[in-house]
């Protein structure tokens, strides 16, 4: 009795949780990404080198790239949107920008890689929700689990 309970609010729990993180993402990294590669300004830039990002979680080397701003100042960043493995040190890219904070809002990324970048969100969003909905079948009965007896 109490298993179907804490089976059914556990899926909505956990995995409705995941879904909201999910869904957040999409509208703090994803969402963003694609308005700086739509809209920001560009520049060529160069890779510098490929190195694994201070932030934790990244084990992959990433592009750290330099380029020249409207202001003629030179930034350089690293970029953690990149694929992994596709540019080389002493590749000229291009780079889209935010002219306001250039150093933290860049990208080499195109269209094409945010859109997947964004649906890659997405997909796992519909994923997780659909485990959270098997939670809610359990707790109203449409899914049985744990009744005990034969049929």
């Amino acid at each position: 009795m109490f298993t179907k309970y804490f089976v059914g609010y556990g899926f909505i729990l956990m995995f409705g949780l995941i879904c909201a993180a999910l869904v957040g993402a999409v509208f703090t990294k994803a969402i963003p990404l694609m308005r700086l590669v739509r809209s920001g300004q560009v520049a060529t830039g160069k890779v510098l080198r490929l190195q694994v990002p201070m932030q934790k979680g990244y084990r992959t080397p990433r592009p750290f790239v330099e380029f020249i701003g409207t202001d003629g100042h030179h930034v350089r960043y690293q970029d953690l949107f990149a694929d992994k493995g596709v540019e080389k040190p002493g590749d000229a890219v291009t780079v889209r920008y935010d002219p306001a904070n250039p150093q933290e809002r860049a990208t080499i990324r195109g269209m094409r890689s945010a859109v997947r970048y964004m649906t890659s969100y997405l997909i796992g969003a519909v994923i997780f929700a659909g485990l959270a909905m098997i939670g809610l079948l359990i707790l109203l009965d449409v899914i049985p689990f744990g009744t005990t007896g034969s049929y």
